[in-house]
């Protein structure tokens, strides 16, 4: 009887210290936060992504520089964002992955207003009873006003056509790389 009693003693020690040691690493383990440095600013890892500060305000970004570098962004993109005051952003309000494009739009018309006094205005590609938006596409696109035009597409890419900036993308977190990459450049983070 007593040895039965010691295998049980044992057993239930041993089942204590494997659900203590998993509980210490969900309780304490997780809670590292992973830093890197990337051209001068440090980013912090957090659940939704990546954090860091520019002019001293706190920024977040879905994926790192490091993940979206190797996106070709022209300099024809840049310019043209950064030498206007005004500037549309629309899209087909019918294509898939609209709340990754909902998403962008938001973060991107932030962005565009605190750090280069850009106004935004969203519009979609037609009617829609989801979006009650001006209806713009690149026709409309000027020099002074130009045009940011969210597409599905069978490559993820940016690409200007005239004063139009195409940001496509075969599924939604490709807008969010986009996204990223593009306002990386803007913000001289990737140069």
């Amino acid at each position: 009887m007593a040895g039965k009693r010691s295998n049980t003693i044992w057993t239930l020690f041993i089942a204590f210290i494997m659900v203590s040691s998993v509980l210490g690493y969900a309780i304490f383990g997780g809670t590292e936060q992973t830093t890197t440095r990337y051209n001068g600013y440090s980013f912090v890892r957090t659940s939704t992504g990546w954090q860091t500060k520019v002019n001293k305000q706190e920024l977040s970004f879905n994926f790192h520089p490091s993940e979206v570098e190797h996106i070709n962004i022209s300099q024809g993109i840049v310019d043209l964002i950064k030498n206007t005051n005004m500037i549309y952003l629309t899209f087909d309000p019918d294509q898939p992955d609209l709340q990754y494009i909902d998403l962008s739009r938001f973060e991107m018309t932030d962005i565009f207003f605190t750090f280069l006094q850009t106004y935004a205005e969203n519009a979609v590609t037609k009617q829609s009873s989801k979006y009650d938006l001006k209806i713009l596409d690149c026709t409309n696109a000027t020099s002074s006003v130009p045009v940011i035009h969210f597409k599905q597409g069978n490559e993820t890419k940016a690409y200007k056509d005239d004063s139009c900036i195409i940001i496509q993308s075969t599924d939604g977190p490709g807008y969010l790389k986009l996204k990223d990459r593009l306002i990386y450049e803007l913000l001289d983070i990737i140069q």
